[in-house]
């Protein structure tokens, strides 16, 4: 550990750290050979008293799902029965425990989150993963979503990385780079292997080829005593990279073993497991036996203890280097024939795979079946990496197609979207067929639309859709919905123009199935209709479709691929209640096939849905889990679930932050951040009153197609400012389009809105105060707390200007108690503008006596005889909340009761009143 003490620094703060409850994650990166094991093992040394888990990333074994984790859980007790059952299944089915669905990545890493927490009850867990860029993908990802979540937790995680190498699982991770010796620390290093004197001149050009890398110092200056010489640079002088001389260090080592030793030594670099027990019956197939390594492990290279470990990775990576195709392919027909094919058989066909010749239909067939145990314990990556293999031995075209396609579905399912397209792409040369060819085009353009939601899938679909028509009717309407779904987010054209033409080319979709239609045929007809009919004809038969679809009883597979629309078109239909069904299940549906893409898009959904129910907490919490996952699999971000945020707090950095999603979408081409931003900036600038300003967004979103649900919110947003400000014209146009999509819903969610709308343009004051009372009755029988709080407010500041303030103070005191608890700021403080017209206590009251707002709230409910849970739930609290609130307000109103509730508000309310109109005079 010469000249390592920064480094050795870090690992005891964060081992001290941890000691005392505040856990935490450092990845260690640097160059092979420049002593990231050796730090590892100080940071193990360092942490005595811990419970250490261990794990080493093989190359060979870098697609087998699950193997590290497998290996870091070894080390763990069996704490899965002190676990929520889901998490306790998560962890059995992905260690292969239970035949059960494949658990979705983030409750999986919530379980070993867990059970670490668990192990960590008695003393603090050390995990050490090295190598981590030879891991599987799918153990980092559930490695790397634990280390980030360890500040509160006598856990940390250590993880060595190659410099160069990027690991995806494991990005934001404080990283601690460890650099070459210095000269003074190299030429200790250098002396202490060398033993003795060595020519100055020697002892300078190991200095200078190592940079300090103590691992080119031991391997040159051994080189050195050997031959007489350091390591060479390469030919004609050139610098040949670090990793290739010191494999070739390594390899001249091998080169000298004799040829039974080398022959094993092969093997055991080709089997990733370390079993003594499997090389020696494998090296017995080869007409060798494992006693032949004790000359390798004689010079250092290996040790054969309980397990088989290499002196250092490249020592593997440069014994399977140096061998020949076909030394590799025996070395792997004979780990094949020495695994057991009942207790392994993934890692048996994989073997098999290596160790063919030519093509093989049985081993393709071995393949798919390992792909398919892969890919249900989640695993999609290696599912994806078995199918590729089978791909490439299968005879038959057929299977060769059969298995891009599944792969790249499973690609597209652990988002890897470009390897999928890559694995596409070779496909096509087996597809003869224009059939074959439309239906490989169908899932590039699946993949195409997650990766630029632009016009270029929307054309891959309809081509494929026409090609389609004739052969198989049923995936060319599949085809077509895909097409109008991806034209909706491409949004092209001026105003969405575009949607409209692509509605229009699917008119040409041949007709459903005699025996009868799918609900994804019906989806077909209802969005061509939304986009290309008459609002008067399109909308009324939407309410109908979305009931069929609630009740549609099909595969849950197919059901899967249709939910996230559908729960589009609730929202377009005002169906709040199968709004919410449609979410629930589809993003329940994604997480148990751990569908990370599909898990993404429809929490993003989701938000908006959250903000309506005044649940800010809970959206800002779902945005942030759908960036991490676009983050973590390298697909664009979606704007929706930020800017609908952005729009209900009315913060005014949320423009900038518009602005910044709309130059982000035109980017991508994604045309469908216009309609999103104009309806955001709209209803940003409605809160904070500035009506001038949000009626140009919101006519500007009115603009385009039904289809889009950003069009029908543009309505309500251009009422409210347009009645507010100078145009009541336009006010009066957006509030009869938005009666036409109002009354074919018929929904209390549709009906609450349009009566809250509509009371802003009524001219008689019986009118208007009959419109607020029928909007605030409907809203009621809904979930949608946001939409209640403006019903509130708008009939707040209506009762104020009729000079009715107690009745005034009450409806804004619960429009403030809402918009407080979702961080709808700018509503927030225009009620407060309100409420202080009134001259009433503001939300900043104190223990001198006045009542909080959210304390006004929660007393008002209660003096109407609602319990503590029903009020909770009005207001979106804990019981224990409203609890709490409602002593303080007894205690300030000096009454003991809920009987005596009703009248010290009263009481309260008159004081104000009288208070208030003595200030008017």
């Amino acid at each position: 550990m010469l000249g390592r003490a920064r480094e050795r620094s870090a690992l005891d703060a964060l081992v001290a750290r941890t000691r005392d409850g505040a856990g935490g994650a450092l990845v260690i990166t640097g160059d092979p050979g420049i002593g990231k094991t050796a730090l590892l093992d100080h940071g193990v040394a360092a942490a005595s008293g811990f419970r250490i888990a261990t794990a080493t990333g093989v190359q060979a074994e870098r697609e087998l799902p699950f193997a590290g984790l497998q290996q870091v859980l070894s080390a763990i007790p069996d704490a899965t029965d002190r676990l929520p059952e889901p998490q306790a299944q998560a962890i059995r089915v992905a260690l292969g425990h239970a035949d059960l669905p494949a658990p979705r990545p983030f409750l999986l890493g919530m379980a070993v989150l867990g059970l670490l927490t668990e192990a960590a009850r008695d003393r603090p867990v050390l995990c050490a993963v090295d190598d981590v860029h030879w891991l599987d993908a799918s153990s980092v990802q559930v490695l790397g979503f634990v280390a980030r979540r360890l500040e509160r937790m006598p856990v940390a995680v250590l993880f060595a990385k190659r410099a160069g190498l990027d690991v995806e699982g494991v990005d934001g991770i404080p990283a601690l780079f460890v650099g070459g010796l210095d000269e003074a620390d190299a030429r200790m290093l250098l002396r202490s292997v060398a033993g003795g004197p060595l020519d100055e001149e020697v002892v300078s050009r190991i200095l200078a080829e190592s940079g300090g890398n103590p691992l080119m110092i031991r391997e040159g200056t051994k080189a050195s005593l050997l031959h007489g010489a350091p390591l060479p640079l390469g030919s004609d002088g050139v610098a040949v990279p670090m990793v290739n001389r010191l494999e070739r260090a390594f390899a001249s080592r091998i080169a000298r073993l004799p040829g039974h030793a080398a022959r094993v030594l092969l093997l055991a670099a080709a089997d990733p497991t370390g079993d003594p027990r499997l090389i020696a019956r494998a090296a017995t197939v080869v007409g060798c036996s494992i006693d032949d390594l004790a000359e390798a492990e004689a010079v250092g290279l290996v040790r054969v203890g309980q397990r088989l470990t290499f002196e250092h990775p490249l020592v593997r990576s440069a014994a399977y280097g140096r061998a020949t195709a076909e030394e590799l392919r025996h070395a792997h027909a004979a780990l094949a024939e020495a695994t057991d094919r009942q207790r392994d058989p993934d890692r048996r066909a994989w073997h098999q795979a290596l160790g063919t010749f030519g093509l093989s239909e049985s081993v393709a067939s071995a393949l798919e079946q390992s792909a398919g145990r892969a890919g249900a314990r989640g695993g999609f990556l290696a599912a994806a990496a078995f199918y590729e293999r089978a791909m490439h031995v299968a005879e038959s075209p057929a299977t060769r197609l059969r298995c891009a396609v599944a792969g790249a579905t499973a690609l597209e399912l652990a988002g890897a979207q470009q390897r999928a397209l890559r694995m596409l792409r070779e496909a096509r040369w087996d597809a003869e067929d224009p059939a074959d060819r439309a239906r490989l085009d169908v899932v590039r353009g699946r993949l195409l639309f997650t990766l630029e939601r632009s016009e270029r899938p929307v054309d891959l679909f309809l081509s494929a859709a026409e090609t389609l028509a004739a052969r198989d009717p049923a995936a060319a309407r599949e085809a077509y919905l895909d097409a109008l779904s991806a034209a909706t987010l491409a949004a092209s054209g001026e105003d969405g123009r575009d949607i409209r033409s692509t509605a229009e080319r699917t008119r040409d979709a041949p007709p459903a199935a005699a025996d009868g239609e799918r609900t994804i045929d019906r989806l077909l007809e209802v969005m061509r209709d939304l986009a290309v009919a008459e609002p008067t004809e399109s909308l009324p038969a939407l309410g109908r479709h979305l009931r069929e679809f609630s009740d549609a009883a099909e595969e849950p597979g197919l059901r899967a691929r249709w939910l996230w629309i559908a729960s589009r078109l609730a929202a377009i239909g005002w169906d709040d209640r199968r709004w919410a069904d449609f979410i629930d299940e589809g993003v329940a549906t994604a997480r148990s096939a751990g569908a990370l893409t599909a898990v993404a898009a429809t929490i993003t959904t989701g938000v908006s849905l959250e903000l309506f129910r005044g649940r800010g907490a809970h959206a800002r919490a779902l945005a942030d889990e759908a960036l991490e996952i676009w983050d973590s699999i390298a697909i664009p971000r979606a704007a929706y679930g930020r800017g609908a945020i952005a729009a209900w707090e009315g913060e005014p950095d949320g423009v900038e932050l518009l602005d910044r999603a709309l130059e982000d979408g035109r980017q991508r081409g994604e045309g469908m951040v216009q309609p999103l931003v104009h309806w955001a900036r709209a209803l940003h600038a409605v809160g904070g009153m500035r009506y001038d300003e949000a009626l140009p967004h919101a006519i500007a979103a009115a603009r385009y197609p039904l289809v889009i649900v950003y069009a029908t919110w543009g309505l309500v947003e251009a009422v409210e400012a347009g009645s507010r400000g100078d145009d009541r014209a336009a006010a009066e146009d957006a509030l009869r389009r938005l009666r036409v999509s109002t009354d074919a819903a018929g929904t209390d969610w549709a009906r609450g809105v349009y009566a809250r709308s509509a009371a802003l343009l009524a001219v008689e004051p019986e009118e208007a105060e009959r419109l607020h009372v029928d909007a605030l009755d409907h809203l009621a029988r809904t979930g949608l707390l946001a939409e209640q709080a403006r019903a509130h407010l708008l009939y707040g500041e209506w009762l104020r200007r009729q000079r009715r303030r107690g009745d005034a103070r009450m409806h804004l005191d619960r429009a403030l108690a809402v918009f407080t608890e979702m961080g709808a700021r700018a509503f927030a403080r225009r009620t407060s503008a309100e409420i202080a017209a009134l001259g009433s206590a503001s939300a900043s009251a104190t223990e001198s006596g006045e009542l909080s707002q959210q304390e006004i709230a929660v007393a008002r409910l209660a003096s109407e005889g609602l319990s503590n849970a029903a009020i909770a739930t009005r207001l979106h609290l804990s019981p224990s909340t409203v609890d709490y609130h409602l002593r303080k307000a007894f205690r300030k109103l000096g009454i003991s009761s809920r009987a005596r509730l009703h009248l010290a508000l009263a009481e309260r309310d008159a004081d104000a009143e009288h208070r208030a109109a003595a200030s008017d005079r």
